[in-house]
């Protein structure tokens, strides 16, 4: 149990580190904005340094969903300060601001659209897109900018509210999850400890741990430190079960070869019958095999069925034969007395 939770507790401080390192990682963007707006530069200069930035913040992967809207939200208020800052040197024409309104409407009637999205994951990508996509179109009208941000921002956060409250539940279900299948668990482990002498027993049972085992399958995810662990627990009871069962069904496979073998014999003899019927078609020698068979008793549950079937083939086809042979003769019998009749025929006349 200690183990487990230095293991758990390593895996959590793994984790913060590396949601510590991206935080950082942003925070020097975020300072090193800063320093591009507040410096003169040569508008070649301003415009490589913000493709610059932007492309590292980019490439920086997301972080937790709370520090990643207030870090998007320092970041989104720099680069409406660099491009009011920027444009005012580059003195945009009037199409381009208008081409920029209508870019950035789109955005925000494209996060409208985002609220048919049912996976989350990918909600969480597509809104990263169009909030990179936002922040990369130029700015504005500036007498219409308050109300577009406004716009923009109660998009953004309302499919923001929607992912924390799917986390949450996730969370919540996770949980839930994991007790359902440390359950199965218990229920899986008093299984294996079940004795069973006879093949029922065995099959019984045997429909019983596939049954947990479609039950386990339905259950959804529980949390990834938990996952690996639970499963081998899981697992382990069932190999010893269906390694006990195979070990079952070798012995009763050697048991029963003797069975198996005479019975062949008698699937062998009947064959040779069939192919002799012209010679003897007496039915006292199939049923003689018959009664063999019946004698000899099971050889073995997987392979009795199937000689069964083989046996009793080569019986219907004695029969068969037996039933066209007979009916040949009958015919040629029919054939015989009306040459005969004719020939009488002939003497009377």
């Amino acid at each position: 149990m200690i183990i487990i939770k230095k293991k758990k507790q390593k895996s959590k401080e793994k984790k913060a580190k590396k949601e510590k390192i991206k935080i950082q990682s942003k925070e020097d963007i975020l300072k090193k904005f800063e320093f591009l707006i507040t410096k003169n530069e040569e508008l070649g200069d301003l415009a490589r340094g913000i493709k610059e930035i932007r492309t590292e913040w980019n490439k920086i992967e997301a972080v937790s969903p709370k520090s990643e809207h207030l870090l998007q939200k320092k970041f989104s208020k720099l680069n409406e300060s660099f491009n009011y800052n920027f444009n005012i040197y580059k003195e945009l024409k009037e199409n381009d601001l208008k081409r920029n309104f209508s870019l950035k409407n789109q955005v925000i009637h494209e996060l409208k659209n985002l609220d048919f999205i049912k996976d989350f994951n990918k909600l969480q990508v597509e809104l990263k897109i169009l909030q990179n996509k936002w922040e990369e179109i130029g700015p504005t009208f500036k007498e219409h900018w308050d109300d577009l941000k406004k716009k923009y921002w109660s998009e953004v956060h309302i499919i923001q509210k929607k992912i924390n409250a799917f986390y949450s539940k996730l969370k919540s279900n996770l949980k839930e999850n994991l007790e359902n299948k440390k359950r199965l668990i218990e229920e899986v482990k008093l299984l294996s400890e079940k004795e069973s002498k006879t093949a029922k027993e065995w099959d019984i049972l045997s429909n019983q741990f596939k049954e947990l085992q479609e039950q386990w399958k339905k259950i959804g995810p529980v949390p990834k430190t938990e996952n690996e662990k639970i499963w081998k627990e899981f697992r382990s009871y069932l190999d010893i079960f269906f390694n006990e069962r195979k070990e079952f069904i070798n012995v009763e496979k050697n048991n029963n070869k003797e069975n198996y073998e005479s019975k062949i014999k008698l699937i062998e003899t009947a064959q040779k019958y069939v192919e002799n019927i012209q010679n003897d078609s007496n039915p006292v020698l199939i049923k003689k095999l018959q009664i063999k068979w019946k004698e000899i008793g099971n050889a073995g549950r997987f392979a009795e069925q199937k000689l069964w079937k083989k046996f009793r083939h080569q019986c219907d086809s004695f029969f068969e034969v037996k039933n066209q042979t007979r009916i040949a003769n009958i015919s040629a019998e029919k054939e015989n007395l009306i040459a005969k009749k004719t020939i009488i025929d002939k003497f009377k006349k």
